[in-house]
């Protein structure tokens, strides 16, 4: 065989190498997303209109075990939820008032 058919074979070769090693080297499929395990304070709070929210939205960024030791007047929940409002929070005019209410009524100051 001469240089330019060797040299052709091995191009050939080594262009079908690359070729089946992208098939062999595949990167791992990520792993599946799972929702985080629910709060275990999440069972203390009453049942009640505005507990859904309390949960939703105050254990998105701390435990639920806050809201639980906490009991404040509806001012002072009032001035939580506003400063909650302030750091990102994205709440709609009703569900603040349920969260508002829900609070106030089970939380309220002792």
């Amino acid at each position: 065989m001469r240089l330019a058919g060797r040299v052709a074979v091995v191009a050939a070769v080594g262009a079908l190498a690359l070729a089946l090693g992208g098939c062999w080297a595949r990167p791992k499929p990520a792993p599946p997303v799972t929702a985080p395990a629910p709060d275990p304070d999440a069972r203390l709070l009453p049942a009640g209109r505005g507990r859904r929210d309390v949960v939703r939205y105050c254990g998105d960024c701390h435990g639920l075990d806050r809201v639980v030791r906490t009991h404040e007047s509806r001012a002072a929940w009032a001035t939580t939820l506003h400063r909650m409002l302030e750091n990102g929070l994205d709440l709609t005019p009703a569900q603040l008032k349920r969260m508002l209410g829900y609070l106030a009524k089970h939380y309220g100051a002792a």
